[in-house]
Protein backbone atom coordinates (compact mmCIF):
# COMPACT_ATOMS: atom_id res chain seq x y z
CA UNK A 1 0.00 0.00 0.00
CA UNK A 2 1.43 3.22 -1.02
CA UNK A 3 1.26 6.63 1.05
CA UNK A 4 -0.05 9.72 -0.80
CA UNK A 5 -0.03 12.91 0.35
CA UNK A 6 -2.23 15.79 -1.53
CA UNK A 7 -0.92 19.12 -2.23
CA UNK A 8 -3.85 20.67 0.10
CA UNK A 9 -2.03 18.34 3.37
CA UNK A 10 1.42 19.79 2.52
CA UNK A 11 0.63 23.69 2.57
CA UNK A 12 0.44 23.69 5.98
CA UNK A 13 3.49 21.49 6.14
CA UNK A 14 5.07 24.68 4.37
CA UNK A 15 3.56 27.48 6.79
CA UNK A 16 4.47 25.38 9.65
CA UNK A 17 8.29 25.54 8.11
CA UNK A 18 8.06 28.94 7.72
CA UNK A 19 6.14 30.17 11.12
CA UNK A 20 8.30 27.64 13.30
CA UNK A 21 11.69 29.41 12.20
CA UNK A 22 13.14 26.32 10.52
CA UNK A 23 13.27 27.64 6.80
CA UNK A 24 15.32 30.36 8.45
CA UNK A 25 17.33 28.52 10.19
CA UNK A 26 18.11 26.38 6.98
CA UNK A 27 18.83 29.36 5.31
CA UNK A 28 21.16 30.55 7.84
CA UNK A 29 23.06 27.24 7.93
CA UNK A 30 22.99 27.17 4.03
CA UNK A 31 24.31 30.32 3.56
CA UNK A 32 27.10 29.88 5.69
CA UNK A 33 28.58 27.23 3.45
CA UNK A 34 28.06 29.82 0.44
CA UNK A 35 29.76 33.41 2.31
CA UNK A 36 29.64 36.33 -0.24
CA UNK A 37 27.15 34.30 -2.83
CA UNK A 38 25.55 36.73 -5.42
CA UNK A 39 21.39 36.91 -6.22
CA UNK A 40 22.24 35.56 -9.79
CA UNK A 41 23.90 32.12 -8.52
CA UNK A 42 21.79 31.95 -5.65
CA UNK A 43 18.43 31.66 -7.75
CA UNK A 44 21.08 29.23 -9.84
CA UNK A 45 21.56 26.93 -6.91
CA UNK A 46 17.93 26.95 -5.95
CA UNK A 47 16.98 25.76 -9.37
CA UNK A 48 19.51 23.09 -8.98
CA UNK A 49 17.95 22.25 -5.56
CA UNK A 50 14.62 22.44 -6.70
CA UNK A 51 15.17 20.15 -9.80
CA UNK A 52 16.99 17.48 -7.86
CA UNK A 53 14.17 17.43 -5.20
CA UNK A 54 11.45 17.54 -7.79
CA UNK A 55 13.50 13.86 -9.51
CA UNK A 56 12.51 12.29 -5.93
CA UNK A 57 9.49 14.10 -4.54
CA UNK A 58 5.98 15.31 -5.96
CA UNK A 59 5.95 19.20 -7.54
CA UNK A 60 3.82 20.27 -4.89
CA UNK A 61 6.14 19.30 -2.09
CA UNK A 62 9.11 20.20 -3.31
CA UNK A 63 7.25 24.15 -4.00
CA UNK A 64 5.44 24.36 -0.52
CA UNK A 65 8.90 23.26 1.50
CA UNK A 66 11.24 25.16 -0.70
CA UNK A 67 9.89 28.55 -1.43
CA UNK A 68 9.99 29.67 2.37
CA UNK A 69 13.39 28.47 2.17
CA UNK A 70 14.25 30.57 -0.90
CA UNK A 71 12.95 33.67 -0.09
CA UNK A 72 14.77 33.58 3.34
CA UNK A 73 17.87 33.05 1.84
CA UNK A 74 17.07 35.93 -0.70
CA UNK A 75 16.27 38.39 1.56
CA UNK A 76 19.34 37.21 3.43
CA UNK A 77 21.78 38.09 0.31
CA UNK A 78 20.07 41.41 -1.06
CA UNK A 79 18.16 39.82 -3.80
CA UNK A 80 14.64 40.04 -4.52
CA UNK A 81 12.63 37.39 -2.64
CA UNK A 82 9.65 37.02 -4.78
CA UNK A 83 12.29 36.34 -8.02
CA UNK A 84 13.42 33.83 -5.68
CA UNK A 85 10.47 32.21 -4.98
CA UNK A 86 8.71 31.76 -8.75
CA UNK A 87 12.00 30.60 -9.53
CA UNK A 88 10.81 27.13 -7.92
CA UNK A 89 8.55 26.56 -10.58
CA UNK A 90 9.44 22.20 -10.92
CA UNK A 91 6.86 22.55 -13.60
CA UNK A 92 8.95 24.84 -16.04
CA UNK A 93 9.81 23.16 -19.18
CA UNK A 94 13.34 21.07 -18.93
CA UNK A 95 12.43 20.89 -15.12
CA UNK A 96 10.77 17.02 -15.67
CA UNK A 97 13.55 14.58 -17.21
CA UNK A 98 10.80 12.90 -19.40
CA UNK A 99 9.36 16.55 -20.12
CA UNK A 100 9.74 17.20 -24.04
CA UNK A 101 10.71 20.96 -23.52
CA UNK A 102 7.29 22.39 -24.61
CA UNK A 103 4.92 24.06 -22.42
CA UNK A 104 1.48 22.19 -23.95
Amino acid sequence: MENHVSGGGLIPLGLAFEKTGAADYLAINILQVFTDISPMLLYLLMAVITSLLALFLSNVGVTVLLVPLAMNMATQVGAEPKIAGLRLNPHLPGADPNDNGSWT
